[in-house]
């Protein structure tokens, strides 16, 4: 074959990717569902008033459960019922651990399976108090915000879903499906007593859920790039929770007459050997959905690469490794957080250790872990161990062609028309990994805004929500509580 011969064919090849490469991104369709038009509750400022009251209680969880504030969780039970007299008159109550609420509606259709809402009471500690700008338990109204610990994290969800029953419930309204709000008191600290009471006392019932609903993934503004309107996130997974300890022991000594090698010079080797060899990154089915959902919706040249993934797989996966969050998406993360060794200043310590928090994709195993730090270090002189009390999986994906996703799709839609709606993998845990014993399909949105500057708040100084978001929170679960 001559060069001409060969130039040609190249020419043909070339064209025929390049073809293949624009055909791929015109004919990816989008997957957002259109807006409906939608009767929204109408609202006035009692519901201000009582967002604000409900921060003024110091629900906060502590590590050492022992030592929280059980006055203040009580007392807020008595604002819930006092606020809400014909919610608590209408749903069935129980109570678990003394804090933990369950309420059940009964629908109008007992064939249907039942849902499930969840939001959590607690907060997290307000420890810079004096940086914020107004107390953080104050429940401060400006007439644009609300501020205070749990304004988003997440009170706002739990008395939006109160305000919204109360509306229907006004309005006779009955659901068709049985549904139960679950509202558990220690989510910031695994939910152990909450939450997993919960979901244990409803297994026991026999409940198998269509689906539930939790706190988690949010509304983000200006977050994902190339994205100049809202995306939505909900989330169809967690990753996994797991604490690895990984300790060295080596002749010690006085530090005048230092050995080349010790405890904390093995150490630290093996921490940069680690940090030099992560995981292998990869896309995860919650990570492939995101991008099945947001490629459509993406500029033409975004659309072109990500499109086109069996050949732009690497390009897409380095852009993801990049930052902090996207590298978070696409592989196990292991971080060094914890690191001990030495009890004085001029004495060379015999033993060293690290401690190592660990999240795992779905996908990967706690096993698979511990062989890549085995084989990575390939030192037997360190010792490795696994806190299995707090050990944690990967939380089973969830489908997205489920008739729960479709209505949470659709009452997102319905209430930020502007949004692009995409599932994705959760980063961080919430209680929702607890209702994987009553139902497959577990879905983790809170429909509060996130902005660059606001996301720091949650768990920061200045938490916050606007009055408009609290309105369209309370219009979300007004929206998707009526499809039930």
């Amino acid at each position: 074959m001559n060069a001409k011969s060969m130039g040609s064919i190249f020419l043909f090849l070339m064209a025929s990717i390049i073809g293949l490469i624009l055909y791929n991104a015109v004919r990816i369709t989008s997957r957002q569902l259109e807006p409906q038009d939608s009767n929204f509750p109408e609202l006035n400022n009692d519901i201000f008033k009582r967002l604000s009251q409900s921060i003024n209680y110091k629900t906060v969880s502590n590590e050492n459960f022992s030592v929280i504030d059980s006055s203040e969780f009580l007392a807020f039970h008595q604002f819930l019922i006092q606020s809400f007299p014909n919610v608590f008159n209408k749903l069935e109550v129980e109570v678990y651990n003394t804090f933990g609420l369950l309420l059940y509606w009964k629908g109008s259709d007992s064939k249907l399976p039942p849902i499930v809402i969840t939001a959590h009471m607690d907060v997290v500690p307000a420890e810079d108090s004096k940086k914020w700008a107004h107390n953080p338990f104050s429940g401060h109204d400006d007439g644009t915000f609300i501020w205070g610990r749990g304004s988003l994290d997440d009170k706002g969800s739990l008395m939006a879903i109160f305000e919204t029953i109360n509306l229907l419930i006004t309005d006779n309204f009955r659901p068709a499906a049985d549904i139960y709000f679950a509202f558990g008191h220690d989510e910031e600290i695994t939910g152990k007593y909450g939450a997993s009471a919960i979901a244990n006392a409803l297994k026991k019932k026999n409940i198998k859920a269509d689906f539930v609903l939790d706190e988690g993934m949010v509304v983000t503004q200006g977050l994902v790039p190339f994205m100049k309107n809202p995306v939505a996130l909900i989330g169809t997974s967690e990753k996994g929770f797991m604490n690895v300890r990984l300790s060295v022991e080596a002749d010690g000594g006085h530090a005048s007459t230092p050995a080349n090698e010790n405890a904390v010079s093995l150490l630290a080797a093996a921490v940069d050997k680690l940090n030099r060899n992560p995981l292998p990154k990869r896309f995860c089915k919650p990570v492939e959905d995101f991008i099945i959902y947001l490629s459509p919706e993406l500029p033409f040249f975004p659309k072109l690469i990500f499109a086109n993934k069996w050949l732009f797989k690497p390009i897409i996966l380095s852009v993801y490794e990049k930052s902090a969050s996207g590298n978070a998406l696409v592989r196990t993360t292991a971080a060094p957080t914890l690191l001990m060794a030495g009890v004085k200043d001029n004495v060379i310590p015999d033993k060293a250790s690290v401690l190592y928090n660990i999240r795992l994709l779905p996908g990967d195993e706690p096993d698979d872990i511990i062989q890549h730090i085995k084989k990575t270090l390939n030192d037997d002189r360190f010792r490795i161990e696994v806190d299995h009390e707090h050990l944690q999986h990967p939380s089973p994906v969830s489908e997205i062609n489920t008739p729960g996703f479709i209505k949470i799709h659709q009452s997102i839609k319905n209430v930020f028309p502007d949004a692009t709606v995409c599932p994705t993998l959760m980063l961080g845990a919430s209680d929702s990994r607890h209702y994987s014993i009553i139902s497959e399909n577990i879905y983790r949105f809170a429909p509060y805004i996130v902005t660059d500057e606001s996301i720091d708040s949650i768990h920061g100084v200045n938490e916050r929500i606007s009055r408009k978001n609290y309105e369209q929170m309370i219009s979300f679960y007004y929206t998707l509580i009526r499809q039930c």
